[in-house]
């Protein structure tokens, strides 16, 4: 397994009543999002999921590379630069089942 990335844009799930992740006129959120995969395919998947798990649709999914690629890249987010600083090793250990 490796460490994948993309950015996704969510939506609120309209079956969601309570839902105020995006403020009360359900704009959208486009997230940089890092994940174990195997694969670009179960990333994507594992990026579906996750998003019903949190009340949220997925629209779209972009840009997605293995995060070490990523963060060759001298234009990479800052947020993307600091995950490997900051969890490094807790990510080493957290692993998907």
């Amino acid at each position: 397994m490796k460490l994948w990335t993309g950015v996704a844009c969510l939506v609120a799930d309209p079956n969601c009543k309570e839902f105020r992740r995006f403020g009360d006129d359900g704009k959208r959120a486009y997230v940089n999002i890092v994940a174990w995969a195997c694969s670009k395919e179960e990333f994507e998947q594992r990026i579906k999921q996750t998003g019903k798990a949190i009340d949220c649709i997925l629209l779209e999914l972009e840009h997605i590379q293995l995060l070490d690629e990523r963060l060759e890249d001298p234009e990479s987010p800052e947020e993307l630069r600091c995950v490997p600083r900051h969890n490094a090793s807790r990510l080493s250990r957290v692993r998907p089942p």
